[in-house]
């Protein structure tokens, strides 16, 4: 039987700066990177979300996950003590403390943590489960059976989830940490989205067959057809809306609700139609004129110390896109090799590659470029 501790933490109700100097992109990685059990690799992308936003609780609770996976018992223990001296009324994280000493064989501290944490929230599923392990391990079969004898001892192996952030007020100095937790939305096992084919073309005019629900920009639409609710689309951190707009002006994003049909006409750039598969997809925000409905999709910045950080949208599929881009759109695979490409060609990336904007001076033609390593593909114009 393993143990793991469950996720828990902290997150802003406003993106605020969080979509800014990279913290966003660091945070995302590595809770992919955890997923794939590349624990090293996320590791290092926490410890880069920690330069930007030290001490901050949703990274340092991934980060306790992360050295629990390593072995590193003694510094994930540290780190629980630690956010549960900020955040004492958070059941999860105590839940998340009692797994790591359940690892470590120290029963009495784990079961003091799991008492506590069912004080703080009596329907607490993984702390009444955990706390049947505990007693089964002390010998107390009988009282595990009192705590939790509708589940079954199999039904008590931990597992990731997000905090439910219950309150109650005994007077510790922060918030106790509030849903989402630290593990990005798309990590927690998303229901599967259909993938659906909303757009196609007509002589170089956008037509959108809407199913239900799409997304798009709406400076060249020519026609409406259909019983359709359009909204404006916020921008997206941790799985929450944040109070940001999605686009501004005749650009802003909007969500398009019912059955029905649009026609857009020709844009400047042309329309490319992509269909992203189930893997993650990073693509430049100016570049994404509509996409279907998504699983999962959030906003963020490509860190980068040489100018502005762009703004950067990520989804998971499967879902149909529409690019509007400048130049022919081209893809490259990338394997083992790191690839160099000039950074104003750069329209997007999916699978597991990292970016990293560096310069390059003369001779070759413009400073600034992308880095990119790892095995994906990469979308560029050339």
């Amino acid at each position: 039987m393993s143990a793991d501790p469950t996720s828990s933490g902290s997150g802003p109700n406003e993106a605020g700066d969080d979509f800014d100097g990279g913290f966003r992109f660091h945070f995302q990685k590595a809770g992919e990177l955890l997923q794939i059990d590349q624990l090293e690799e996320a590791e290092k992308q926490l410890e880069m979300a920690l330069g930007l936003k030290p001490d901050n609780p949703n990274v340092l609770n991934l980060l306790g996950l992360v050295y629990f996976r390593q072995g590193h018992i003694q510094q994930s223990i540290v780190i629980y003590r630690d956010l549960i001296e900020r955040y004492q009324d958070d059941a999860t994280l105590r839940v998340n403390l009692a797994m790591v000493y359940l690892k470590n064989d120290q029963l009495d501290e784990a079961e003091a943590e799991l008492q506590t944490a069912v004080e703080l929230s009596p329907d607490h599923e993984k702390a009444h489960r955990s706390l049947a392990v505990v007693k089964m391990k002390k010998g107390e079969a009988g009282q595990a059976h009192q705590d939790r004898a509708p589940a079954g001892i199999d039904d008590v192996e931990p597992v990731a989830e997000r905090t439910q952030g219950h309150r109650k007020n005994r007077g510790s100095e922060a918030a106790p940490p509030g849903e989402p937790g630290p593990e990005p939305k798309a990590i927690q096992g998303e229901a599967t989205v259909e993938p659906t084919a909303p757009f196609s073309l007509d002589d170089q005019r956008l037509v959108a067959d809407s199913p239900g629900r799409l997304f798009t920009r709406l400076p060249t639409l020519t026609w409406i057809q259909g019983d359709l609710k359009f909204t404006f689309v916020k921008k997206r951190f941790e799985g929450e809306a944040t109070r940001y707009t999605f686009g501004s002006g005749k650009q802003a994003m909007v969500l398009v609700e019912g059955a029905g049909q649009l026609q857009f006409s020709v844009h400047e750039n042309g329309y490319c139609i992509h269909s992203q598969g189930e893997e993650p997809g990073y693509f430049m925000e100016e570049y994404v004129f509509a996409f279907g409905d998504v699983a999962f999709f959030e906003n963020g910045r490509l860190p980068s110390e040489e100018q502005n950080d762009p703004p950067i949208f990520h989804l998971r599929g499967p879902a149909q896109m529409v690019l509007t881009c400048p130049g022919e759109l081209r893809t490259r695979r990338v394997t083992e090799d790191k690839l160099l490409l000039d950074l104003g060609k750069l329209v997007g990336w999916s699978g597991d590659l990292t970016p990293r904007v560096v310069k390059i001076s003369r001779p070759l033609p413009t400073a600034l470029w992308i880095e990119l390593s790892g095995t994906g593909a990469v979308y560029y114009m050339g």
